[in-house]
């Protein structure tokens, strides 16, 4: 009994910087340039404007910046969407908090896998938090996209 309230305090004390510890870990290896895969939003295919404008995503130093490509009047220019995250991969499935830089007051919240070079995100840009990567949910966006 005493060795288990030992080890109960010892969780209590490190568990988190034992977490944090697997935060930064998960996201220095998360860090690369990616591009898309595929795109979902509610379910359903993203629009092709998304899909074929969407040019690179680039993890790194705890942001996310998607270049965009835009058309506008015949002149194409790429733009930066940032975001800074935080990672909780003890969750199942592991968790992704995401702040827009240019909406700090707007948290999305969602979830995340990475296996063999590809990161699968689902994303809710309003709301509560996905619970599984199928993408479904009126303002879910899903996005798998490949380390390069």
């Amino acid at each position: 009994m005493q060795r288990f309230i030992l080890t109960a305090a010892a969780v209590l004390a490190f568990g988190p910087a034992v977490f944090a510890d697997d935060a930064a870990k998960v996201a220095k290896e998360l860090e690369g340039t990616y591009s898309l895969k595929s795109a979902m939003l509610g379910g359903q295919p993203a629009p092709e404007q998304i899909s074929k404008g969407l040019k690179a995503i680039v993890i790194k130093d705890g942001t996310i910046d998607v270049q965009i490509e835009t058309d506008i009047a015949g002149k194409k220019e790429v733009r930066s969407d940032i975001a800074s995250f935080k990672l909780d991969p003890s969750k199942k499935p592991a968790q992704i908090d995401l702040t827009p830089s240019k909406e700090k007051d707007k948290l999305r919240l969602g979830i995340y896998k990475f296996e063999k070079g590809e990161l699968t995100l689902c994303i809710a840009r309003e709301g509560d938090r996905p619970v599984d990567f199928d993408g479904k949910g009126e303002h879910v966006m899903k996005l798998v996209i490949t380390k390069k």
